[in-house]
């Protein structure tokens, strides 16, 4: 799928494919994107932090997802590992917080995602572009 077709794909009828849209354009830096964004923020699924942090790197002034903490808790493994996808997209802080809840997670499936994914594909990026130093990946006990 061509980029110049992912605008119309914003008003799609399925949420998922709105999302997937919406998050290509953004990252793009379109702002075109911020409505299906919104509605993924508000509809506080597991899409919901993904929405939210790149709101946040469009400019938006947005709160993270209401009871995103317990949402990671409640969740089954298959979203958990999804929600750790989205750490790269969210704000420094939150996005830490999440990598540290999930390497506590009762499922090593969901651990061994923190080191193999979370780790190179959200922290070390983060590295290489100074928004934070080793000092901070102290995970809390």
């Amino acid at each position: 799928l061509q980029k110049s077709g992912l605008p119309a794909l914003l008003s799609h009828p399925d949420p998922a494919v709105r999302l997937e849209a919406a998050k290509t354009l953004a990252l793009a830096g379109q702002r075109e994107a911020v409505p299906a964004l919104r509605q993924a923020l508000l509809a506080s699924g597991e899409g919901a932090l993904a929405a939210y942090g790149l709101l946040q790197r469009l400019g938006e002034q947005v709160a993270p997802p209401a009871g995103w903490e317990s949402l990671f808790s409640r969740a089954p493994a298959a979203t958990r590992l999804t929600l750790i996808e989205s750490a790269s997209l969210l704000p420094v802080d939150l996005g830490l917080q999440l990598l540290s809840r999930a390497s506590r997670d009762a499922d090593h499936t969901v651990r061994r995602r923190v080191v193999e994914g979370g780790l190179a594909t959200v922290v070390a990026p983060w590295m290489l572009d100074g928004v934070i130093s080793s000092s901070q990946l102290a995970w809390p006990s």
